[in-house]
């Protein structure tokens, strides 16, 4: 019994090690979309994800591309996350984040219609400093 024991662990083991060495990390995608200008393969591997993780995913990828001055890139995965996750308080923060600091690139990008659609400045303001 306790080599059945031990032979599954290391089966399980084994099989998240091949799992975390096959499919890229959001933070890799997120990386490698801002030496690619190419959004598609992350999209892609957030569209993957169980629903109930999509909204953490997308935070996880704006972040990184956010911090590393991607704003561009950032405000489309915001669009994304805002159209599928508008009662979400993250896809709210994050509007408000670039309402507030990058108001002009945000309304070129976005439009007045979607911000007027999706932006909920209730539910934004309800979120603290950092989602």
């Amino acid at each position: 019994m306790g080599n059945v024991v031990w032979i599954a662990l290391g089966v399980g083991v084994l099989a998240f090690l091949v799992y975390r060495f096959f499919v890229p990390s959001v933070d890799k995608l997120a990386g490698e979309a801002a030496k690619t200008k190419d959004l598609g393969p992350l999209k892609e591997a957030i569209s993957k994800k169980f629903e109930a993780t999509q909204p953490a995913a997308y935070n996880h990828a704006i972040r990184r591309l956010w911090d590393g001055f991607q704003r561009d890139l950032a405000l489309e995965l915001i669009r994304d996350l805002a159209q599928n996750y508008a009662q979400v308080p993250i896809a709210q923060y994050w509007l408000k984040q670039a309402l507030q600091v990058e108001p002009k690139m945000t309304k070129r990008k976005l439009g007045k219609k979607f911000i007027d659609t999706y932006y909920l400045p209730k539910l934004a303001n309800q979120c603290g400093p950092a989602g």
